[in-house]
């Protein structure tokens, strides 16, 4: 028998035999061989059925609880409804003098838990593997309208060949019919979804895509994401606490593998996988190096995650960097008015500077024009700058105001210098091109 802790519920655990106990029950149509695990609910024989002559793992309740019976009886029939490869088939169910009783196919191989307590670890692909395969069969649970509650490693049956199946579906319910209790958080506190922590009365396939990102977890890392002294305190880890990253926990992990597993964990069942079957697809699209379905955590999404395991630290660090943020702001609002100044009056010595060389250009071409023309120094100088706008009507009003001013002497300067001398003499005159 498996090992039972207190964290787990009493479910029966199939596995190799133990205890072989004094007296066996009698049951028509079989004979009864050995013990090999109980529970709280049942107790599992293996057996022989005469009419077939084979080997079968036979499950008989315990004690006479009407409500025990008829969940009893329902995980027959719900076993019975579903067909996969990859859950454990049901031969027959009824009732004898000793009790209702399932017989099942007999999996030599133990349980899932036994394996990860034996050892070795698992690699990446071989935890994929086979929480693929599970989450096949817990897929046609969900495509028949069952949902299991109370997946675990214990509950999955392994075949001589170490194929998975999986079992006991004592705590399942359909989706019109539900035997539990109202207000009781049934299934295996370490397993269980937030809502079934919260002792919701109604769960959906998300709740076993849960437990299985659980078992997926446990067996890339080799621990639970959620551990607590009691039982109490882990189920409100589970309600609150965000799971540490797989690679955070052990190296080697493939990033992919890590997004698949905590999109199982996630919070909100609607931000899980919808069905195991999803999660399967997803786990064999990894396996065959194709693109999964679940996103890749953002960089705000990493954010987030961070600050809901550290809240009091995030909301320092949070004030802290609005205080910074307000800094950085300040120091860029007067670094670009500094620029805008700065770009203000470099567009003004530019204008400047452009200004005072039109002005030079226009002078030596009016000295040089009144050379050319000796027949204009006896005229006005206003008289002179008319004639000389008409010749060259590229000449703004502007430069010929300042070339032409008060006391700027550029008309006796023409009169005075020879054309090769025009530039120097332009550059002299006062009160053009001084500073």
């Amino acid at each position: 028998m498996t090992e039972q802790t207190a964290a787990d519920s009493t479910r029966v655990q199939v596995g190799r035999p133990t205890v072989v106990p004094p007296g066996l029950p009698t049951v028509p149509g079989y004979e009864v061989l050995r013990e090999l695990g109980r529970g709280g609910m049942g107790v599992v024989y293996e057996a022989r059925q005469a009419k077939l002559d084979r080997v079968v793992a036979l499950k008989l309740t315990l004690g006479d609880d009407p409500l025990n019976k008829a969940r009893f009886l329902a995980e027959g029939q719900v076993i019975a409804a579903v067909k996969h490869p990859h859950v454990v088939e049901v031969y027959d169910f009824g009732e004898s003098n000793a009790g209702p009783y399932i017989a099942m196919e007999y999996l030599p191989g133990g349980t899932l838990a036994d394996r990860i307590k034996a050892g070795p670890a698992f690699t990446p692909r071989e935890a994929a593997g086979l929480v693929a395969r599970v989450a096949g069969g817990v897929g046609a649970a969900h495509d028949a309208g069952v949902v299991h509650r109370d997946l675990k490693p214990g509950n999955v049956l392994l075949a001589a060949d170490g194929t998975p199946k999986v079992t006991d579906f004592g705590l399942a319910k359909r989706a019109a019919s539900d035997l539990t209790q109202t207000r009781d958080a049934a299934g295996t506190p370490a397993y269980m979804a937030p809502e079934q922590a919260k002792a919701m009365k109604f769960v959906g396939p998300p709740a076993d895509v849960w437990s299985l990102g659980v078992m997926l977890y446990e067996l890339l890392t080799g621990r639970r994401p959620f551990a607590a002294e009691t039982e109490l305190a882990l189920l409100l880890t589970i309600q609150h606490d965000a799971p540490p990253t797989l690679r955070a926990v052990a190296k080697g992990i493939p990033a992919t593998l890590d997004t698949v597993c905590l999109k199982c964990l996630e919070k909100e069942p609607g931000r899980r996988y919808a069905a195991a079957g999803e999660l399967a697809d997803d786990l064999r699209r990894w396996a065959a190096g194709q693109p999964v379905l679940a996103p890749r955590s953002t960089p705000l999404a990493l954010l987030v995650l961070w600050a809901t395991r550290n809240r009091t630290l995030a909301g320092v660090t949070a004030a802290l960097a609005v205080v910074l943020v307000a800094g950085v702001v300040g120091v860029l609002w007067f670094a670009i008015e500094a620029r805008d100044a700065a770009a203000r009056a470099g567009d003004a010595l530019r204008e400047r500077d452009a200004a005072i060389l039109r002005q030079k250009q226009t002078a030596v071409r009016f000295v040089r024009f009144v050379k050319d023309h000796p027949q204009l120094s006896g005229m006005r100088t206003s008289e002179v700058a008319a004639i000389f706008v008409q010749e060259f009507p590229d000449v703004t009003a502007e430069d010929v105001a300042a070339a032409f001013g008060p006391g700027s002497g550029t008309l006796a300067m023409a009169k005075t210098t020879t054309p090769a001398d025009a530039p120097a003499a332009a550059s002299s005159l006062p009160g053009l091109f001084g500073d």
